[in-house]
């Protein structure tokens, strides 16, 4: 397969390895922890709507809650992300979008140039760049998702992940507290059509908010 998987084009691998990780393997870890998840406003997706999400970030639960939720998702991710097996593979292969944070001419470069190799799809963002540890607590917002939103001219779609945290906080990968109750939210789109840089500032504290 992977010899095949060569010659596919990025948004074809991408879609491919995205649905293999969304069908068979976020909706299982879900499964086996146990969550009582709840979900709101997932309607918001349709064909031919893609959106720039930005989810809250508190637990390593939010990557398979994302994936599970979030239709022909895309990962603009943190380059220290390469040093973990498995998941790098993934990565890879599935035509996700890496970026140094400390090198913003990089990260806005590498997120044009994946996102000319591949439209159709929502683009995937943790504004705070990390977890973090308080999950009652939003870290600061950075700005890239809000730039590349405006520059491109997708909606802006924020997603609150509530409860992630309680369940399995930061710095654990052991420790699950089994059948923690979570609520996702999509709250309303935020358009980007009509805005220019000069809003970054301003979209940003209302999607944190």
């Amino acid at each position: 397969l992977a010899c095949h998987m060569k010659s596919w084009s990025t948004q074809r691998r991408g879609e491919y390895i995205y649905n293999i990780a969304r069908t068979r393997w976020a909706t299982h870890v879900l499964r086996y922890a146990g969550i009582r998840l709840t979900v709101e406003g997932a309607d918001v997706f349709a064909p031919d709507n893609y959106f720039v999400v930005t989810p809250n970030h508190t637990s390593v639960l939010d990557i398979p809650l994302v994936v599970s939720l979030v239709p022909n998702g895309r990962f603009i991710f943190k380059m220290e992300i390469w040093r973990i097996p498995i998941i790098n593979a993934a990565a890879f292969w599935g035509g996700q979008i890496s970026i140094n944070r400390r090198d913003h001419t990089q990260s806005m470069t590498a997120i044009r140039r994946g996102i000319e190799e591949w439209r159709t799809c929502n683009l995937i963002n943790f504004p705070e760049g990390t977890r973090s540890r308080k999950p009652e607590k939003l870290g600061l917002f950075k700005y890239g998702a809000t730039a590349i939103a405006i520059e491109k001219g997708y909606p802006i779609l924020p997603m609150s992940i509530r409860g992630a945290g309680a369940a399995l906080k930061k710095g654990l990968h052991t420790g699950l507290k089994m059948g923690t109750p979570i609520t996702v939210t999509f709250e309303d789109p935020i358009e980007t059509r009509s805005l220019s840089s000069e809003d970054i500032p301003r979209i940003t504290r209302e999607v944190r908010m």
